[in-house]
């Protein structure tokens, strides 16, 4: 499995607008808060029909590979999604759609989102993205945490083994009188992606500075407290969803030879919000 490795988020330079009327406390800037700590609300009395249209300029053309929304209000991950842009305007190019996740995406384990994986990194100045889900019963607005566009480290030739485990903070307690005493807490994912076989140019680049992003420079952009996004490298939606992880890294990363010019690595990213 080769994987796509996020830590440049172009969308809290850029301009956004929406094409619905947002909420006037919850407003697009809360789409820029790291970690979801924000909510963006369109205004109240939509159709079930209606889209939430976004438009971005990035002021310059822009290399993007990914394009996502964290947090959104769907049930059973039930979403249509288009993304089109250029560099002259946003409708130069069709960048095709994506939906309707099968499996649904309504564990309590995964976080809402949509996650719009481009088959090449592509240049544009502006974008349009064109989404629409299924809300709960009664709710007729669109709930949005976190609006990520940007690069990837695309790690094509490395092997990569991932795996996960659900990770429960909540507690049981037993009185002296034994009454027992829950604390719930909302379950996530603690993601490992173990990387074997990378080349030079992508876990510590050359001498000369000269080439793509490597591993040692977008980990040293963002330490252990900034974030983090990494999906499998495929238009699968259900893989992108069970595979992918947005969050901080866990632990720091190291880099080390494996011989013959090849290098190996371990990610560990636990899924905000946690």
């Amino acid at each position: 499995m080769s994987c796509l490795v996020c830590t440049k988020n172009l969308a809290d330079d850029a301009t956004v607008t929406s094409s619905i009327t947002m909420d006037a406390t919850l407003t697009l800037a809360q789409l820029k808060r790291a970690f979801m700590a924000g909510l963006a609300r369109t205004d109240d009395g939509l159709s079930p029909s209606t889209n939430w249209i976004l438009h971005v300029d990035f002021g310059a053309p822009k290399t993007i590979d990914v394009i996502a929304l964290y947090g959104i209000n769907t049930i059973g991950g039930d979403y249509s999604v288009s993304v089109s842009g250029g560099t002259a305007t946003e409708d130069d190019t069709s960048y095709g759609s994506i939906g309707s996740l099968s499996s649904g995406n309504d564990s309590n384990v995964l976080n809402n989102e949509f996650v719009f994986v481009l088959e090449a990194p592509v240049s544009v100045r502006y974008l349009k993205i064109t989404a629409g889900w299924e809300t709960a019963a009664g709710v007729t607005y669109y709930d949005a945490r976190r609006l990520w566009i940007g690069p990837a480290l695309r790690l094509r030739t490395a092997s990569i083994e991932s795996a996960f485990e659900v990770v429960d903070r909540g507690s049981i307690t037993r009185s002296r009188g034994e009454r027992v005493f829950s604390t719930p807490r909302k379950p996530h994912k603690l993601h490992t992606y173990a990387m074997r076989g990378m080349t030079q140019e992508q876990a510590i680049g050359y001498d000369d500075g000269a080439g793509p992003a490597n591993l040692q420079k977008v980990l040293g952009d963002i330490g252990l407290s900034g974030e983090i996004a990494v999906y499998p490298t495929t238009a699968d939606q259900h893989r992108i969803h069970r595979l992918g992880t947005y969050g901080h890294l866990e632990s720091s990363a190291r880099i080390r030879p494996q011989g013959r010019g090849f290098y190996a690595s371990e990610l560990v990213v636990r899924q905000a919000p946690a």
